[in-house]
C-alpha cells in the first residue's frame, strides 16, 4: 500500500530541523542528560583507570613485594567498586533520560498529528500516524541510546589513550595504528545503513497500515469466506517487513562482526609488540598487561563509536518524518476573534469545489437564524455535507461569505467554533468504555449538566436494558449497542457541552424510522437549540415540525 507523503523541505534546513529537534529535548531535560555525560565520563574513565592497579599488581608479584601487594589490592578493591558504582549510575541514568526522551516526543508527536486540520488528518492513512507515533518513536530511541554509548565510549576511549601514552609513546602508535582499519570499515557502508533503515521504515509504516485494513474489514471478509486469501496477502506484507528488518540486522552484524575481528587482530598485534619489548627489559611485566588491556578497550571503543555512527546516521529519514509531523501548522485559518451565535449564521454566495474543474457549490446563499429548526434536504452529490464541513470550518479554500453574527468565519477563532456547533454523523465513534465515559469524553461536568444532558438526549430511556446502567461498557466501535443508542450518546456529548447549534448530517439515517422519528421530535422539542438536519428526506410526520424546508440542487456542470 503506498502511503501519503508529507513534503520534504530542503536538505540543509532538515538537517538544521535535525539538530533543533534533538536539542529542544536536550534542554527540556538538562539535568538528566548533565547526569548522563558526567557518570558516563567519570565511570567509564575510572573503569580504564582499574587496569593502573593491575598493572601495579602484576609488577608487585614478578618483584615478590607481599608488603605492598596487600596494600595495592585494597585500593584497587575500592577504587573497582566506585567505579562499578559510577559505571552503575550512569547506565540507569541513561536508560531514563532515553525513556524520557521517548515519552515527550510520543506526547508532542500526538499533540502534533491530533492539532492537524480535518482535511489534512484525512490526506494520511491512521495506520501511518500510529506507525509514526510507536514504531518510528521506538527506532528513534533505540538508536538515541546507542548515540549516548559514543559518549562512554569516547570517554573510555580517550582515558585509556592518555594512560597509554604515560607510559609508552610508541606503543600508543602502536595502538593507534592498529584502530584505523576499525574506524574506517563503518564509514564504509554509512550510506547503505541510511537506505536499508528508510527501507525497514517504509515496510514498517505499510504493515501497520495493513493490519488496521485487516482488522477493520473483519467482518466483511468473514462474511464472505476470504480468511485465506487475506491470510496470504497478511504473509506477503510480514515477509517484506521481516526481509526489510534482517537487512538491516544482518548490516549492522556485518559491520560490528567486522570490527570485533580487526579488534582482535589489533590486540594480537599489540602482544606482539609488547612482549617484544618485555623479553627485551623496555617494559614490565605490569606495563605489558597494563598496555594489552588498554590497547583493547581504547581500540574497541573507537570501533563502538564508528560502528554505531552509521547506524545512528540511518535515522536520518525517521529524525525528517517526526520533525515534519511536528513542524506542520495549519495556516487555513488563524482568526482569533470569539465565536456568537445570538442572530443568525449566514451564507452568502458560497463558491466551493474538490476539483477545480467541477464545482460543487456555485452562488449557493443559506441562513439560519438562532433556535430555527431547518431541513436540509437534496439528492446526493449536492453538497449537503460539504456545506456542513464548510460550516465548522473544515475548509479554507471556499470564495463567498459564511458569517456568524455578521462576523467573517476566517476571522473567528476555530476551537471556539467547534465548541458552537456540532456534528452528529451517520457513523458515531464509540469509544471501548463506559457510556459514562463515552459522553463525559475525560472532560468534568456538574451532575446537574451530566443528568439533564442524558434526559434531553434520550440516554436514560435505554439504560434500563443495559447491564450496568452508565457503567456498561460499549465494546469497540459500540458494538454493545444499537445503532440508535449510539446515536444518543453522541447527542449527549454535544448537549453536556453547551452545543447551541446542532447538525445531524444524516445522524439517524443509520436506525430504524421509529427510533430516528423519536430522536428527532426530541430534538425538535429543545427550544434553546438551532437545528439543522441534513437528509435525503424527511421523516414522515415530522415535515411540518420544521421551520423551513431547504432543498438543495446539484450544480450544473
Amino acid at each position: 500500500m503506498k502511503l501519503v507523503a508529507i513534503g520534504s523541505p530542503p536538505a540543509a534546513e532538515t538537517k538544521k530541523e535535525e539538530s533543533k529537534l534533538l536539542w529542544n529535548y536536550i534542554k527540556k531535560n538538562r539535568f538528566l542528560a548533565f547526569s548522563v555525560v558526567a557518570f558516563g565520563l567519570i565511570g567509564w574513565s575510572m573503569l580504564s583507570g582499574t587496569n593502573i592497579f593491575v598493572q601495579q599488581l602484576v609488577d608487585l608479584i614478578v618483584d615478590g613485594n607481599s608488603g605492598s601487594f596487600g596494600e595495592t589490592l585494597i585500593f584497587a578493591a575500592v577504587f573497582t567498586t566506585a567505579a562499578g558504582a559510577m559505571y552503575f549510575l550512569s547506565q540507569v541514568v541513561s536508560e531514563k533520560f532515553v525513556a524520557v526522551i521517548g515519552k515527550d516526543i510520543r506526547n508532542d508527536l500526538h499533540d502534533a498529528v491530533m492539532r492537524r486540520s480535518k482535511h489534512d488528518f484525512n490526506t494520511t492513512d491512521t495506520a501511518e500516524y500510529i506507525s509514526a507515533v510507536s514504531n518510528d518513536v521506538n527506532t528513534f530511541g533505540s538508536n538515541f541510546k546507542m548515540s549516548l554509548w559514543i559518549v562512554s565510549g569516547s570517554a573510555s576511549g580517550i582515558s585509556a589513550l592518555i594512560i597509554m601514552l604515560l607510559y609508552s609513546v610508541p606503543l600508543t602508535l602502536v595502538a593507534i595504528g592498529c584502530s584505523i582499519i576499525a574506524v574506517l570499515l563503518p564509514i564504509i557502508f554509512s550510506k547503505s545503513m541510511q537506505k536499508r533503515q528508510m527501507n525497514l521504515m517504509e515496510n514498517q509504516a505499510a504493515f501497520t497500515v495493513e493490519m488496521k485494513e485487516i482488522y477493520s474489514g473483519h467482518e466483511v471478509i468473514s462474511s464472505l469466506n476470504l480468511i485465506k486469501s487475506f491470510k496470504e496477502r497478511f504473509a506477503r506484507s510480514n515477509e517484506s517487513l521481516t526481509n526489510a528488518d534482517y537487512s538491516v540486522d544482518f548490516l549492522r552484524a556485518a559491520v560490528t562482526g567486522s570490527g570485533q575481528i580487526f579488534t582482535f587482530a589489533s590486540k594480537f598485534i599489540m602482544i606482539l609488540v609488547a612482549g617484544f619489548l618485555v623479553m627485551n627489559g623496555a617494559i614490565t611485566l605490569g606495563a605489558f598487561t597494563l598496555f594489552v588491556a588498554l590497547q583493547s578497550t581504547f581500540s574497541g571503543n573507537v570501533g563502538m563509536v564508528f560502528q554505531i555512527m552509521p547506524i545512528i546516521s540511518s535515522m536520518k529519514p525517521v529524525v525528517e518524518k517526526i520533525t515534519r509531523y511536528m513542524e506542520y501548522s495549519d495556516d487555513s485559518f488563524t482568526g482569533t476573534k470569539d465565536v456568537t451565535f445570538i442572530k443568525e449564521v449566514e451564507v452568502r454566495g458560497l463558491t466551493f469545489n474538490y476539483n477545480e474543474n467541477v464545482p460543487l457549490l456555485e452562488g449557493f446563499t443559506f441562513s439560519i437564524k438562532k433556535n430555527q429548526k431547518i431541513a436540509l434536504t437534496g439528492p446526493s452529490g449536492c453538497g449537503k455535507t460539504t456545506l456542513i464541513k464548510l460550516l465548522s470550518g473544515d475548509y479554507a479554500s471556499y470564495s463567498g461569505d459564511i458569517l456568524y453574527d455578521g462576523v467573517c468565519l476566517r476571522e473567528l477563532d476555530r476551537e471556539k467554533l467547534r465548541r458552537l456547533i456540532t456534528i452528529i454523523h451517520q457513523n458515531t465513534y464509540i469509544f471501548n468504555d463506559s457510556i459514562k465515559n463515552n459522553i463525559m469524553l475525560g472532560e468534568f461536568f456538574t451532575e446537574k449538566a451530566f443528568e439533564e444532558a442524558v434526559c434531553l438526549s434520550g440516554v436514560s430511556k435505554f439504560l434500563p436494558d443495559t447491564a450496568e446502567g452508565l457503567n456498561t461498557n460499549c465494546g469497540e466501535k459500540g458494538v454493545n449497542l444499537s445503532g440508535g443508542q449510539k446515536q444518543r450518546i453522541a447527542i449527549a456529548r454535544a448537549l453536556i457541552r453547551g452545543a447551541k447549534f446542532l447538525v445531524l448530517d444524516e445522524g439517524v439515517s443509520a436506525v430504524d424510522v421509529e427510533t430516528a422519528n423519536e430522536i428527532e421530535q426530541e430534538l425538535l422539542n429543545i427550544p434553546d437549540l438551532t437545528l439543522l438536519t441534513v437528509t435525503h428526506r424527511i421523516k414522515d410526520g415530522l415535515l411540518d415540525k420544521y421551520d423551513r424546508i431547504v432543498q438543495m440542487v446539484p450544480t450544473p456542470i
